[in-house]
């Protein structure tokens, strides 16, 4: 537990560089650009994501799961060499196709034009495709460091580009994604170098193909997330209007927060809980006991933004993001399922079970593309909302059921419900009693304290005695 909260804190700095430095620009976005701006600049964020899955077909993805298959330094070097060439063909490929397509795609995205602002979406799927593979080696061969190099320094530029072109006076989608580029831009040598120093650039067609039989089958996974975190925000545009979009993306995008620490928390125990199920003879239990740690953390994370989410909204932004804060503790909670989900996927990619999966993830995306159309239509943004939660629900119950069949971890049901019903009430009463603001921040934050300590006080208490220890080892 201590090296996964060790792990978890160096590539959270990382990933809250580059996703939450990007989260507070959303607040800058509310007083600088109007809702229906914002609303572009998130329909273009979802297109380029659902648009890096189709560049790379999941091929960075396998890194997670075969890399330590491959215990030759030199048969790992053409692994990441295969992977590379494999993602700048495929990419080529599909770029070629979407401008044979581009009035089909602009059609998909009534008032986003083509050129300039898919063509820039675009651009930032690519970048963000072939810069993704040393970031993942970073994490496999536990470099937290370097890891949090590349993603903060990036970060860092990034927002110190997009608010340089705000301040001047350059307040449009074009000008958000453009200065997200240049950041990839000028960043891209230190990618080129990390990956030249552990990659041999030989294509094995052997290897691609292997691969490829790994990460295809994720693909609708993938692709299956994404229509249930974000394709409601076309339908609020199909529905509604782009302002609508621009006013559930600012809530969406604070209860989401909860991702930026909770992927944090994924990234270190990924790599921990493959290296600890493929030794010889894997100790079962602590792997038991680290995912229900694991678990707790995540819900831990999800009250924290639920319940301080209408304090921040009246402290930082306008009246008409706070009469929809309500949403917020929704989504935050409804994320808690997400995070849940992603846990006990493991036992599919450690038994390789990638096709189950897929079918899985199928019916998730059809059960929330039905919710989303008929709850959206009805209920507007609300509907949004809790069609996401109802989905990750479901989700998760098959996940569940049959993740047991391959490889067995088992949750604390009763643990871990009685946390989730005692922090949902709590933010409840809150909502509805304490009026947010400064003073119910402080009060919120001090309960936040005292839950963490009867929580993890046990894990507290063991990381105090180890730093005691090796603070008088040293003293000696």
């Amino acid at each position: 537990m201590a090296s996964l909260l060790k792990n978890t804190a160096i590539y959270g700095l990382g990933n809250m560089a580059q996703k939450g430095l990007s989260f507070l620009l959303v607040f800058m976005f509310t007083h600088y650009l109007t809702p229906s701006d914002i609303g572009i600049i998130n329909t273009l964020q979802v297109f380029s994501v659902i648009y890096v899955f189709f560049l790379s077909f999941g091929l960075e993805r396998s890194l997670y799961r075969l890399y330590h298959d491959y215990k030759d330094v030199q048969d790992r070097r053409n692994f990441l060499g295969t992977i590379n060439i494999g993602i700048v063909i495929i990419s080529t490929i599909v770029i070629s196709i979407t401008f044979l397509l581009k009035d089909a795609i602009s059609a998909l995205l009534p008032g986003v034009a083509f050129y300039p602002l898919i063509i820039l979406g675009m651009c930032d799927a690519f970048f963000t495709t072939i810069t993704i593979v040393p970031k993942i080696l970073f994490q496999v061969e536990g470099k937290p460091f370097k890891f949090l190099f590349l993603t903060l320094g990036q970060a860092v530029f990034g927002v110190t580009c997009t608010c340089v072109a705000l301040y001047m006076g350059y307040r449009s989608a074009a000008a958000v994604f453009g200065a997200g580029i240049l950041s990839y831009i000028f960043f891209f040598p230190f990618d080129l170098t990390a990956i030249i120093k552990n990659v041999n650039f030989k294509f094995d067609t052997k290897v691609f193909t292997t691969t490829l039989k790994y990460s295809l089958p994720m693909l609708p996974s993938l692709l299956s997330s994404w229509v249930i975190n974000m394709s409601d925000r076309f339908f609020i545009n199909h529905f509604y209007n782009l302002t609508q979009v621009g006013l559930y993306s600012v809530v969406y995008k604070i209860g989401q927060v909860v991702q930026l620490f909770s992927t944090a928390v994924l990234m270190s125990y990924n790599p921990i809980f493959f290296e600890m199920a493929n030794k010889p003879n894997p100790d079962h239990e602590k792997i038991q006991k680290l995912h229900n740690d694991n678990i707790l953390l995540q819900l831990f994370m999800c009250f924290i933004v639920a319940f301080i989410s209408n304090d921040f909204i009246k402290i930082s932004l306008t009246e008409s993001y706070l009469k929809v804060a309500y949403i917020v503790p929704i989504v935050a909670f409804g994320y808690f399922f997400i995070q849940m989900n992603g846990l006990q996927n493991l036992s599919f990619h450690q038994s390789k079970k990638i096709i189950a999966l897929m079918f899985i993830s199928v019916f998730a995306a059809v059960t929330n593309i039905i919710l989303n159309y008929f709850l959206i239509k009805y209920y507007g943004i609300d509907g949004a909302a809790y069609s996401t939660v109802i989905t990750q629900l479901i989700y998760f119950a098959i996940i569940y059921k049959i993740s047991l069949r391959y490889y067995v971890l088992r949750i604390n049901f009763k643990i871990i419900a009685l946390y989730y019903v005692g922090m949902a009430a709590l933010v409840f009463i809150f909502f509805k009693y304490v009026s947010p603001g400064w003073l119910g921040l402080t009060l919120k934050l001090a309960i936040i304290v005292i839950i963490f300590y009867l929580m993890f006080y046990k894990q507290v208490i063991g990381l105090v005695t180890k730093f005691k220890e090796r603070k008088q080892v040293s003293a000696l």
